[in-house]
């Protein structure tokens, strides 16, 4: 059987690859298509109008379409939701009921009460005081009855979710997870690299940096004006990305929010740089101590990635830049340099090289210069120098600002662990504690 293989990454325009056309049109049987990088299969948050992207929907094209194979490192990166469409691609109706009762399902949802009918991930500060609160109760069951009802009233969450609370101490917003790999086990096979290699571990560092005075100026405004109680998930990633700016070296001035003719809302945000840099002064260092090996450097934020790059360039380093706002022809070309070591270090955007890449793997070096909020991305992105049969000890180096959320996040990140989607109404995510 003749097979094609295609990353996901093919039909970011919304529309069906040529490629993939003539290979169906020239199969004399049922063609046999294979999606690298499913997990980028996404349908948007039920709450939103259950709105699939372009490339979702051209993806979902084919799913009636001769015979189908998925692959992905990071099935269910976030929330069980995550399983859906890649699901429902292998088979039409696979999970026959709709997205919203497949969310309330698999996961403790609760009401938003400022947005009528919409319903979100409990988060851990939500899920900490309805245990607190049921707790008090367990051993009297008409006032744990009473306190249930409340509960209901307040948050929306049934009865059985909050039995589920009350067993599991630790934050645990996903439920009947046994149910769910029941359902799908029979048509998935799990495979770990080191079930086929022998494999050297990875080695993690963290460079800590220390915020300077006009930094920590700026980050403790930003704390005292921003965290209070009434940080949600909805504007938690927001701030997160606001005190992220300052720990990149930037002062964020928000002129706004407007919203463009597509409906969508545009954070007007001026970056100023500050009088000094730590991070880049910190990479320099870092790219001092490597030597002449080939890097790639991780970047989640436009402006301080093009920043880095002018200031290595500056240095006498060459340079190549993985950006979505680059032309394809142009960063296929820097690409390409890389993997054939005509330039020694590569500044990649995670959202753009995080996936697919597989020509990185020369490099025994990855250095995050400012890390993604997302565990899959930050998976995704570590793994593009950790392929195949991997002979030689791979190091992952974050650049982290002591005593910020950088700390924190990053540190979740390397375990694995989402602290923003979910967790962003913590306080004391983004407080100081240096």
């Amino acid at each position: 059987m003749k097979a094609l293989i295609v990353s996901l990454e093919s039909f970011q325009k919304g529309i069906i690859p040529e490629e993939v056309q003539q290979y169906i049109k020239s199969c004399e049987r049922e063609p046999f298509i294979i999606l690298d990088e499913s997990s980028k299969i996404k349908t948007n948050n039920p709450c939103k109008d259950s709105k699939k992207s372009k490339r979702t929907q051209a993806i979902l094209k084919l799913n009636k379409i001769g015979e189908r194979c998925i692959l992905t490192g990071t099935f269910m990166s976030k929330t069980p939701i995550n399983a859906y469409d890649q699901m429902n691609f292998l088979c039409p109706n696979f999970f026959p009921e709709s997205m919203y009762a497949f969310a309330e399902h698999y996961e403790i949802r609760r009401s938003l009460p400022s947005v009528r009918g919409a319903r979100i991930t409990i988060t851990q500060k939500d899920y900490e005081t309805i245990r607190k609160r049921l707790m008090r109760y367990k051993d009297e069951p008409s006032s744990l009855s009473g306190a249930m009802d409340g509960v209901y009233s307040f948050y929306g969450i049934s009865r059985e979710d909050c039995i589920h609370i009350m067993k599991n101490p630790e934050y645990t917003p996903f439920k009947n997870m046994d149910e769910l790999w029941e359902r799908i086990g029979d048509n998935c096979v799990k495979v770990a690299r080191e079930d086929l290699f022998d494999l050297p571990p990875k080695i993690y560092k963290t460079m800590n940096i220390e915020l300077t005075k006009e930094q920590l100026k700026l980050y403790l405004q930003l704390q005292n004006q921003y965290c209070t109680d009434n940080i949600t998930v909805d504007n938690g990633l927001k701030l997160y990305l606001r005190f992220q700016d300052v720990c990149n070296g930037y002062e964020p001035i928000d002129h706004g929010d407007t919203i463009d003719e597509n409906g969508k809302v545009k954070h007007n945000v001026e970056l100023r740089p500050l009088s000094v840099n730590p991070k880049l002064d910190m990479l320099e260092e870092v790219l001092e101590e490597i030597g002449d090996k080939q890097v790639v450097v991780w970047c989640a934020r436009t402006r301080l990635l093009y920043d880095a790059k002018d200031r290595l360039a500056s240095l006498g380093y060459t340079v190549g830049v993985y950006d979505g706002k680059v032309k394809k022809e142009d960063r296929e070309n820097d690409y390409n340099a890389f993997a054939e070591k005509k330039i020694q270090i590569l500044l990649l955007n995670q959202a753009s090289g995080a996936y697919g890449l597989d020509k990185l793997k020369e490099a025994d070096y990855a250095v995050y210069l400012c890390n993604s909020y997302s565990v899959e991305q930050r998976q995704q992105s570590e793994d593009r120098i950790y392929r195949g049969e991997v002979k030689r000890n791979k190091y992952i180096i974050d650049l982290s600002c002591t005593g910020t959320c950088e700390d924190r996040v990053t540190e979740a990140l390397k375990q694995g662990k989402e602290l923003l989607d979910m967790g962003t109404t913590d306080v004391s995510l983004f407080k100081y504690f240096g």
